[in-house]
């Protein structure tokens, strides 16, 4: 880097300078013009690749956002279908509490039924019980084996 390069406290004193330089036909201020536009150009490429950077992160910050609001949108959904599945399960809870009150209520009754139909049941099968053993009991017995004459046929007559 040359010594006239070197950045310069006042930009009044730098502006009078370049404007002298390009008056001048001096090869020296030739160089020191030069040696400025060079620098214009490369702190114009490093904004323009500052800004192009800035213009990916921008893009980048568009896209996430699109993305957090599409997810923000979908557990909405969700909790919306939570708090339905939630509601129908509540109104599920009280009528099944209500089913099992009745029950509750109705269980002596049916206590008493299922033991009258218990009773009714034993006594039904002691009574056929009761009356195949007395058939058999009672039962004359019979010869295991029985002796058969044989019956005469009539006699023919002469007629």
């Amino acid at each position: 880097m040359t010594p006239a390069a070197k950045p310069t406290p006042n930009r009044r004193s730098t502006d009078k300078r370049i404007t002298n330089a390009m008056h001048s036909t001096n090869p020296e201020s030739f160089a020191v013009l030069s040696n400025k536009v060079d620098n214009l150009v490369r702190q114009t490429e490093d904004t323009n690749e500052t800004l192009r950077s800035l213009t990916r992160a921008v893009t980048q910050l568009a896209v996430i956002e699109e993305r957090q609001t599409a997810d923000r949108q979908a557990v909405d959904r969700a909790f919306s279908e939570i708090n339905l599945v939630k509601s129908q399960m509540s109104s599920m809870d009280r009528t099944l509490d209500d089913r099992l009150k009745l029950l509750e209520r109705k269980a002596p009754v049916n206590d008493l039924s299922n033991n009258l139909v218990g009773r009714v049941v034993w006594v039904v099968m002691a009574a056929v019980i009761g009356a195949i053993i007395s058939l058999l009991a009672f039962r004359p017995a019979q010869p295991s084996f029985v002796i058969q004459t044989p019956q005469q046929q009539p006699s023919k007559v002469a007629q």
